[in-house]
């Protein structure tokens, strides 16, 4: 029985660990724990429940063949099963836990981030759009001129909000009210469980240019919305979709934009640009936080550049970037 499970042969009972309550998963962790435990029982050949010998053994073995970044969540997906299963749950055992802290060591996680969307070509990617726009709307093409109005309210609304792509997708017409030349304010509603989706309410203001409220206003004129999600998929023939845009969705129509304006080789945040632009105009730090939704500093900081300057006294800006063929210190 005990060769079945996995057991080290020193190793009879496990001792009952303090109870824990199992978190509720969304369907997309729920299908990377089924791939962990499946890479887990039948890639690496372990047995369910596991010890704190095999997990160790797990650990020391794909060091290095994966990411650390996967074998943190495949960590977490094995000390979910147990968890459910009433079982001890070694990952957390002292062994387990300085084992994983030394592969973080010798393999640490790298943070890829996405390059902030400045304005300079966020002007130039909304200018082709509402050329377009205006050009469709000359030729009578009303299917393209709601597809240009679309992405330009998503990308504007999207800039100068810091919005994720899913805060874009939980966006409704009801929800939102509007003055041209004014402001807009919008509420969000919560939806499920977990600090991202808690209800929020947040005002922004009609700007000179790159105007987020006429962006608005102008997608829902050309759509006819009035209620209901307010981004939405457009057919071929000119039919809008019931339901909203995905968030795997949004994501494609703003890389498409950016393929289309020749910045495909390159991957735009567009709340880290508007965070980049926010601390350039001098804005205080505490009320970017509350604008964007930040709790705390930690959150807001992976977002923001550490700017050195030494003012007037500098002969040449660029001191900081090391010529070519040296690397950085």
């Amino acid at each position: 029985m005990r060769e079945k499970y996995g057991y080290a042969e020193r190793v009879d009972v496990h001792l009952p660990s303090a109870p824990r309550k199992p978190t509720k998963l969304s369907k997309n962790t729920k299908f990377a724990y089924r791939q962990a435990i499946e890479h887990f029982e039948t890639s690496w050949g372990g047995y369910l429940p596991a010890t704190t010998d095999n997990i160790v053994s797990y650990l020391i073995g794909q060091a290095g063949l994966l990411a650390t970044a996967t074998i943190k969540l495949h960590l977490a997906a094995l000390s979910h099963w147990h968890v459910t299963g009433g079982f001890f749950d070694p990952t957390k055992s002292p062994l387990a836990k300085a084992t994983f802290k030394s592969i973080c060591v010798l393999h640490p996680i790298s943070q890829a981030q996405a390059t902030p969307l400045q304005l300079d070509p966020l002007e130039l990617i909304h200018g082709a759009l509402a050329m377009q726009a205006s050009l469709a709307e000359k030729s009578e093409d009303w299917v393209e001129v709601m597809r240009c109005r679309r992405d330009i309210a998503m990308l504007l609304i999207g800039f100068w909000r810091g919005f994720h792509s899913d805060e874009l997708c939980r966006l409704h017409a009801e929800h939102i009210k509007y003055e041209n030349e004014v402001a807009m304010w919008v509420h969000l509603p919560r939806i499920g469980d977990g600090r991202r989706y808690a209800e929020r309410t947040f005002s922004l203001p009609a700007l000179s240019r790159l105007c987020p409220v006429q962006a608005y206003s102008d997608w829902l004129a050309a759509a006819d919305i009035i209620s209901g999600p307010v981004f939405r998929a457009i057919s071929q023939h000119g039919a809008l979709s019931e339901s909203g845009l995905s968030r795997g969705s949004v994501d494609r129509i703003i890389r498409s934009i950016l393929k289309n304006e020749n910045h495909s080789s390159k991957q735009f945040c567009r709340r880290s640009g508007f965070a980049h632009w926010a601390n350039s105009s001098d804005w205080d730090l505490r009320f970017l936080m509350s604008y964007v939704g930040w709790k705390n500093e930690k959150a807001a900081l992976p977002y923001l550049d550490s700017a050195m300057s030494f003012g007037d006294l500098m002969l040449n800006p660029s001191w900081a970037l090391p010529p070519p063929g040296v690397a950085n210190i």
